[in-house]
């Protein structure tokens, strides 16, 4: 049996391996890995081992690395903050082995400590013995009854289910629960032994990961993991994410999760009439005094980063919200929202692209919004930092002249210009290039294809695919006429699929194609899941775009190891030298040749190409380095 005891190197932790010392049943190991390079105090026990991950590793990559480093077969999990008591390790080791079953998870009761005086024991009601596990933690019975509740501490499972359903390492928050649900992914038939007695007490302190979560992360945390199953999506985004956003004393913020929750899922009548109560009561409170509703205390020397798009809005590319979920703790991203923008306290504002919030509907809120947008740039002169990520060296439609020169303004704002590619940074403006940009690559899709969880689609020999807003400077035109001009002894065949911009490019693209039965064009946005057996049963992803600077679908298909057929860019050529020419097949012209010949001698669908450099672990680190210095030039 080995203890994994996870640390930012708090006080408490010297409790916490205590309370293992003292278990009945005695323990083989306790490995402590610290996320951080301070020295703390432990007891003295030649059973104990540290290990280090950090600084900022955050919580999973601590736990995994205790996890791969361990030599026991059971593996108990304890926060550094909690306790067992002395009967914990028996009273689980007993339960299984009592049952035994091929895939378990053992957990108990805990007590609740929230102050001195205030205990609560949970969770309230037992697990079902066929109940699904994500139905117990997520869904709410009844407007007063709790969810069931499964806390870290409380957990003992084999360690061999951790190394095969390992950790997400890029989550900064929703941990345990996250591997939990990939857990019951997995392993459907998973077994869930509960001791119905308290065995751990968890300490809610004041410097809890879960007081800082921003709702929008978390929200889009849940539509990731959670989107197949709306009924759970909708009581999740009602009890967990407004939960964080009533911590954080908000009730514009409870309302927009309500809202939300509405819209992408279908909560249950008793999580509804739950969350419309306690947003109703939280304004209550707030009208009598908003010295009763405090906001959450921030991490010491945190960076407060307004952003846009925020993670929750992040429907077409799950970019951003990657890029959320891999920040460090002292990062607190904040949803783009004018007001907020305007009248809020923050260091650094990012923006994606700031051509989409500047829309309008009509020319004349177009123009109020690229009014209050140069507000908002003299404002932040004195107030904040700004921060861009250049998605696009120029906008895909030409502006008017005033939205052209707040664009530019804008631009000539930032504090920092983060370009995707080396080549991208070495195509803009000279003083961009000289005075404030840095590369940071577009990340891989690795985290968010783990939670589709799609099974295995056979890859059908001689298909391309090319997807992702049909629009016409994207080139589809001449990648239909090459395929027609190919030779039908090629066994080449082609789907087109997604949305066309504007709607009557697609018969275009149609009507080009009709003579050919070879060549499907499907009109029409795709699920993520249907997006990726598409991919996966193509044996090239083609883009044929004109130029070339960013592409998300490039990575995509990368991540999903499948090779692409790109323009020969400057990025691309850079891209190809990163990952190897047998994965991306460059080409100067899009004819029947050059198709052929990319073709030839692709790689194996069973091989991966080395996307290391873009690992979110990384980017997210350096997305932080980016917002400390900005907002310590600002500080200064």
């Amino acid at each position: 049996m080995s203890v994994v005891i996870p640390t930012i190197g708090r006080d408490h932790v010297f409790r916490a391996v205590e309370s293992v010392l003292a278990q009945t049943e005695p323990v083989l190991e306790i490995l402590v890995v610290a996320d951080t390079i301070d020295e703390f105090a432990l007891p003295d026990d030649r059973r104990i081992r540290v290990l280090r991950t950090g600084p900022f590793a955050g919580g999973n990559t601590a736990r995994q690395a205790g996890i791969d480093a361990a030599v026991g077969d059971v593996i108990g999990l304890l926060d550094d903050d909690d306790e067992w008591l002395p009967d914990k390790i028996r009273a689980q080791l007993d339960l299984v082995g009592e049952n035994a079953p091929d895939v378990w998870i053992a957990t108990s009761r805990v007590l609740m400590r929230r102050s001195a005086t205030e205990v609560l024991v949970q969770p309230a009601r037992p697990v079902g013995a066929d109940e699904n596990l994500l139905h117990y933690m997520f869904h709410k019975a009844s407007p007063r009854a709790g969810h069931g509740f499964i806390q870290a501490s409380t957990l003992l499972f084999p360690r061999s289910l951790a190394a095969e359903v390992q950790f997400d390492r890029s989550l900064k928050f929703h941990q345990d629960i996250s591997w939990l649900v990939d857990v019951v992914a997995a392993h459907p038939e998973v077994r869930v032994l509960q001791v119905w007695d308290a065995l751990v007490t968890y300490h809610s302190t004041e410097g809890s990961v879960s007081k800082k979560i921003d709702p929008a992360g978390s929200i889009a945390w849940a539509r990731r993991r959670l989107g197949s199953d709306r009924r759970t999506l909708g009581d999740f985004i009602l009890t967990q994410s407004l939960g964080f956003a009533r911590r954080n004393g908000s009730v514009g913020s409870m309302v927009r999760v309500i809202a939300t929750a509405l819209r992408y899922g279908r909560p249950s009548p008793s999580a509804l009439v739950y969350a419309v109560a306690a947003t109703a009561k939280a304004g209550l409170r707030g009208s009598r005094g908003r010295s009763s509703s405090t906001p959450a205390a921030s991490p010491p020397h945190a960076t407060r980063v307004v952003m846009s798009p925020g993670s929750s809005m992040d429907d077409d590319n799950p970019f951003v919200s990657l890029l959320v979920e891999s920040l460090p703790s002292d990062i607190i991203v904040e949803e783009f929202r004018w007001k907020t923008a305007l009248l809020g306290s923050y260091d650094v504002l990012h923006i994606h692209w700031p051509e989409h919030i500047l829309k309008g509907g009509s020319r004349l809120r177009g123009v109020a919004k690229e009014l209050a947008f140069l507000a908002l740039i003299a404002r932040n002169r004195l107030m904040a930092r700004h921060v861009r990520t250049v998605h696009n060296l120029r906008p895909h439609e030409a502006g008017t002249r005033l939205n052209r020169f707040v664009l530019s303004a804008w631009e000539r704002s930032c504090a920092v210009s983060v370009y995707l590619s080396d080549a991208g940074r070495e195509a803009a403006a000279e003083d961009d290039r000289e005075r404030r940009a840095v590369t940071i690559v577009h990340g891989d899709y690795r985290p968010f294809l783990e939670r589709l969880a799609v099974d295995h689609v056979e890859t059908v020999p001689g298909r391309l695919l090319a997807f992702g807003y049909l629009r016409p400077y994207k080139g589809f035109e001449q990648l239909i006429t090459a395929l027609k001009q190919s030779a039908p002894s090629s066994g080449l065949t082609l789907k087109i699929a997604g949305s066309p911009l504007p709607r009557s490019y697609a018969t275009e693209l149609q009507l080009l194609s009709e003579d050919d039965e070879r060549i499907e064009v499907a009109a029409g946005r795709l699920g993520d899941r249907e997006l990726l057996k598409e991919i996966q049963a193509s044996m090239a992803v083609v883009l044929p775009y004109r130029q070339v600077y960013n592409s998300g679908a490039a990575l995509l298909a990368l991540t999903a190891n499948r090779p692409i057929i790109v323009t020969a860019s400057p990025t691309m050529q850079e891209l190809a030298l990163e990952v190897g020419e047998s994965w991306v097949r460059l080409v100067d012209d899009w004819s029947a040749e050059s198709l052929e010949r990319a073709v030839a001698d692709l790689p194996e669908p069973t091989s991966a190409p080395d996307l290391t450099r873009r690992s979110w672990e990384t980017l997210g680190r350096r997305y932080a380095d980016v917002y400390r210095a900005a907002s310590s030039r600002r500080r200064k």
